[in-house]
């Protein structure tokens, strides 16, 4: 396949459909740019469900693919397709289905915060406003109302409300591997208002005079959404083995919010967090 044939591939997947004109175009080139074309064989998996991290997607652009989830019948899909976008709202870093090549086909390969940190750089903010809202409609179509992920801080908001605030985490976040015994941060440390959501591993948190505290994933570890630049960690987080985060900032993030949602979702969504804090913010 040629590149413009990759690129017309590109601009009929139903994820770029809804975007108009000239920025359809842009966004393909851009996924274009980050991705590696790859031939796979028949009975070849791509992704494998459980499977633990990992940041790949996968464009479909010749042949087919069957996915299979348990306890539902597999489904065929054909090329073009968008595949491994739900492992973006999963704070588990879980696959949810095994996608296998169904004969000879050619995909296109891409880390999914490549294409992020290139939209952000390259499209204009209506640009990334239209592409998100692109990603949600289809996300949205897929999940109808399963649970789109279990982090206890969104609890209680609609699902949809929920698919729009992990989607703008995972526009913001950057991923992070630790080994076990590194420092993720120092008591007495200033914070800053970053925030790490723990999709991998666990951490052990130590402060004098209390027992350690083991938390595991998925989980937060962080500080209340409200920068203080004087705000310290009041632990010391080491890995207990290997790790993986998404480090984000909450400043960046309530700034997204702010953006994007409605002042009903802000307040709903505010409530949620401040109702559900303590479950996640534990230094």
């Amino acid at each position: 396949m040629t590149s413009s044939t990759d690129l017309q591939a590109l601009l009929d997947l139903p994820l770029l459909q809804r975007i108009p004109g000239d920025a359809r175009e842009r966004v393909a080139t851009l996924l274009h740019r980050v991705s590696t074309r790859i031939a796979v064989s028949d009975g070849e998996i791509l992704l494998l469900q459980g499977n633990v991290g990992g940041d790949m997607g996968f464009v479909l652009l010749r042949g087919a693919v069957e996915i299979d989830r348990e306890e539902t019948a597999p489904i065929a899909v054909s090329a073009p397709a968008l595949l491994g976008e739900m492992l973006q709202f999963n704070p588990s870093a879980q696959r949810t289905a095994t996608v296998r090549v169904a004969g000879d086909a050619e995909c296109l390969r891409f880390p999914w915060q490549d294409f992020y940190a290139q939209a952000r750089r390259d499209l204009s903010e209506a640009e990334q406003d239209m592409l998100m809202d692109s990603m949600e409609r289809c996300i949205w179509e897929r999940l109808g109302r399963d649970t789109l992920i279990d982090l206890a801080l969104f609890r209680g908001v609609s699902d949809q409300l929920k698919l729009r605030a992990c989607l703008l985490l995972q526009w913001i976040v950057r991923r992070a591997v630790l080994s076990a015994g590194e420092q993720l941060f120092a008591q007495d440390d200033l914070c800053g208002g970053a925030g790490y959501i723990l999709t991998r591993g666990s951490f052990e948190l130590t402060r004098p005079n209390h027992p350690a505290a083991i938390v595991g994933s998925p989980n937060l570890l962080g500080v209340m959404p409200r920068f203080d630049p004087d705000r310290r960690w009041s632990a010391t987080a080491i890995a207990r083995e290997t790790a993986e985060l998404l480090r984000f900032s909450w400043l960046e993030y309530e700034a997204m919010l702010q953006r994007r949602l409605s002042q009903r979702e802000q307040q709903e969504l505010g409530d949620a967090i401040a109702a559900n804090a303590a479950a996640h913010f534990v230094a």
